[in-house]
C-alpha cells in the first residue's frame, strides 16, 4: 500500500503498478487504522515532512515493534569533485554531507535509532543529465529562476574543468542513505 499527497504522483504509481493500493494522503494524515502496519518506508521525503505531526502518525499507525525506514539519495561526499561541485553552487543543501557522518531522524519518544546503512549507486551521465537531474531537486525547485540559473552556470563551468567530468558520458557517484528506528510501546503521542 502507498500514501502519497499528489494526485499527479499517485495516477503514475497505479499506471505504472495497476496493483497497487495508492491513497491519498500525508505523513501527517495516514489513511489507516490505528496499529495496522508492521513497517513504513519513507523514500526520499522526510525533508517536506512536519517531524512532530508525522512522527505522530507513525506512531499512531505502526504496531509496536514496527520498523520505520527513512532513505533518501544524495551526492557521494567522499568524492573530490562532488564536494567541489557543491562549492562552487553555492546552494543551501542537505543533498551532500560530511563524508563520515551518519544521517540521524529527530529523537521522539515512540521511536528508538535501529541503525544506519549506506548504499552506492554509480549512475552514467553527462553534464547535461547532471543538471536535469539537480533540476529535480527542491532547493531547484524552490529557488528564484535567476538564482537557479546562476548556480546552473556555475555548475557547468566547474565540470568543464574537471577531468572526471569534461569528457562526455561519466559516472555519477550517489549513495542511498537508509535510518531504521523502531516503534516502542504505546505511548501519549499527540497527533495535534
Amino acid at each position: 500500500m502507498a500514501v502519497e499527497p499528489d494526485p499527479a504522483m499517485r495516477a503514475e504509481l497505479v499506471a505504472r503498478f495497476p496493483g497497487v493500493d495508492a491513497r491519498e494522503g500525508s505523513a501527517e494524515a495516514i489513511p489507516l487504522p490505528d496499529g495496522s502496519v508492521d513497517a513504513v518506508l519513507v523514500g526520499q521525503a522526510w525533508h517536506w515532512f512536519d517531524a512532530d505531526r508525522a512522527y505522530a502518525e507513525l506512531a499512531r499507525v505502526l504496531r509496536p515493534g514496527g520498523v520505520l525506514g527513512v532513505l533518501w539519495n544524495g551526492d557521494d561526499a567522499h568524492v573530490d569533485w562532488v564536494r567541489g561541485m557543491y562549492e562552487v553552487g553555492r546552494w543551501n543543501s542537505t543533498v551532500v554531507r560530511a563524508p563520515d557522518a551518519e544521517p540521524r531522524l529527530p529523537a521522539h519518544p515512540a521511536f528508538v535509532d535501529d541503525g544506519f546503512a549506506q548504499f552506492a549507486n554509480m549512475i552514467p551521465t553527462t553534464v547535461d543529465g547532471l543538471v536535469a537531474t539537480l533540476r529535480t531537486h527542491s532547493w531547484a525547485l524552490t529557488a528564484e529562476p535567476a538564482e537557479r540559473e546562476a548556480t546552473f552556470d556555475r555548475i557547468r563551468a566547474y565540470l568543464a574543468t574537471r577531468p572526471e567530468t569534461s569528457s562526455g558520458t561519466f559516472e555519477h557517484p550517489l549513495v542511498t542513505d537508509v535510518v531504521r528506528a523502531v516503534r516502542q510501546e504505546p505511548g501519549p503521542y499527540s497527533t495535534g
